[in-house]
């Protein structure tokens, strides 16, 4: 009788049982590296960073939730720098700063934003008591008396305020829209000024009566001082949006 082994009631060869014994082997160590990758610790590290995008467009209170609109002249990522006041005049003035600050009534006070990263530093006559103030630097929102001022401000202006402003004006999405105006504007000796002009009605079906102005100061700041009121407020409230220009200040 030939030499060999029985393994499960057949007899194999001393030959055939190696063989089989080195097939064995073999699937027995491919079973293990696949347990192994598919429970082994995750090495990932492909440093692929989460996406960074600057903030969307904000809507300030009186502001449609439809409306979409940006509010400044160009976006920038807000900070946290606290403004600082001075104490108010006891006279107000007509006359627009040149060397020093305008006078305002008492019940104002300037306000001191500084600069950041990527937004410049600023300075404005404000009713000494608001009701509100909100927003990043980049975009500041303040209220009062039914009224608010936002401004929005940026390190990176686009060239010309009246094409950023018509831009704007054609990607705009605001409830019962209505265009009075869109035109370049005289403010001081600024290199481009805009003013836009309009109605709307808010979500809640209050209508609105709103003017922006965008400032490029020069190639490194830009600002945009927006006025919101309600219709029926808009020519008592005109003193305060003349108060407002006179004692706005780059700084």
């Amino acid at each position: 009788m030939r030499g060999g082994v029985t393994v499960f009631g057949t007899r194999l060869t001393y030959r055939q049982a190696a063989i089989g014994a080195a097939i064995v082997l073999l699937v027995l160590a491919l079973i293990v590296t696949l347990v192994a990758q598919a429970f082994g610790k995750d090495d990932d590290k492909s440093g692929a960073a989460p996406g960074v995008g600057g903030p969307t467009a904000t809507t300030p209170g009186p502001q449609p939730t439809k409306a979409q609109a940006s509010t400044a002249p160009s976006s920038a990522a807000p900070s946290s720098a606290a403004p600082t006041t001075t104490a108010p005049s006891k006279a107000a003035s007509s006359a627009p700063p040149a060397g020093g600050d305008v006078a305002i009534p008492a019940n104002w006070s300037y306000r001191t934003y500084p600069a950041s990263g990527n937004v410049p530093a600023f300075k404005i006559a404000l009713p000494a008591k608001l009701t509100g103030i909100s927003g990043g630097d980049s975009e500041i929102r303040f209220k009062y008396n039914n009224r608010m001022l936002l401004l929005g401000r940026t390190t990176s202006p686009k060239p010309d305020a009246l094409k950023d402003w018509q831009q704007q004006e054609r990607d705009r999405n605001y409830l019962d829209y209505h265009l009075i105006s869109l035109k370049p504007a005289t403010y001081r000796n600024y290199e481009s000024v805009a003013d836009w002009e309009f109605t709307y009605t808010t979500d809640s079906g209050n209508p609105q009566h709103v003017i922006r102005r965008n400032i490029r100061v020069d190639s490194s700041a830009a600002f945009s001082l927006s006025w919101y009121v309600s219709t029926s407020d808009w020519a008592a409230s005109q003193s305060d949006l003349k108060l407002i220009y006179q004692t706005f200040q780059p700084l």
